[in-house]
């Protein structure tokens, strides 16, 4: 989990009953996560999918949180506004949304799926 003052990684937390206490390095930051508890992989992905109504596909499920990025070849470009974009035929994915539930970042505080939740 990042800090959300200065994005240094925070170290592992201190846990007193349920609430778990981040304090950031670098900046002294501290934030606290009340209900905290660890999740297995497969704890992350029931909870996600109950909770947003969405399938996570076994692509997404494998690279989650295991790759800083990604490099994928696409087929050749057809139209002029994707060959802006994907002209030499490769595109990189930044960074995949962990399934960390508290974690920011994660895709449990998504934006569009906040939005989505809320529609629903």
């Amino acid at each position: 989990m990042k800090c959300k003052n200065c994005s240094n990684e925070y170290p592992e937390p201190d846990i007193i009953d349920t609430t778990a206490y981040f304090v950031c390095t670098n900046c002294g930051y501290l934030h606290e996560v009340e209900n905290y508890r660890i999740y297995t992989t497969e704890e992350k992905i029931h909870k996600f999918e109950n909770e947003y109504g969405v399938k996570l596909p076994h692509e997404y499920i494998q690279y989650a949180g295991t790759c800083d990025s990604l490099v994928v070849k696409l087929p050749s470009c057809n139209s002029d506004s994707t060959q802006y974009y994907f002209g030499d035929g490769f595109y990189e994915i930044g960074k995949f949304s962990s399934l960390e539930p508290d974690e920011c970042g994660s895709i449990f505080n998504s934006a569009g799926l906040v939005l989505l939740r809320h529609m629903s």
